[in-house]
């Protein structure tokens, strides 16, 4: 179930946050919220880059880079329909 919830989404308590990245601006992570998932977490920037430049991401795939100790989960490697 999704939940809106306002304010710092670096700071959330959930497992996991969502970031919608538009088909053909995978290479990106450089602006807006983004930046600030990649400058805090660059292992999730490298992951899913790697996992872009495979040609599987595509419009309305949901990619996931789990949650760690230190680190909120990002993004399964599902497509909606799979849900």
């Amino acid at each position: 179930m999704l939940e809106f919830v306002e304010g710092d989404l670096l700071q959330a308590r959930e497992a996991y946050i969502a970031q919608g990245v538009a088909e053909g601006n995978q290479e990106g992570l450089g602006s807006g919220l983004a930046l600030k998932i990649s400058k805090r977490w660059p292992e999730v920037q490298a992951s899913f880059k790697k996992y872009a430049r495979t040609g599987r991401f595509k419009g309305g795939t949901i990619w996931v880079c789990a949650p760690t100790e230190t680190r909120l989960g990002v993004g399964p490697r599902l497509k909606p329909s799979d849900l």
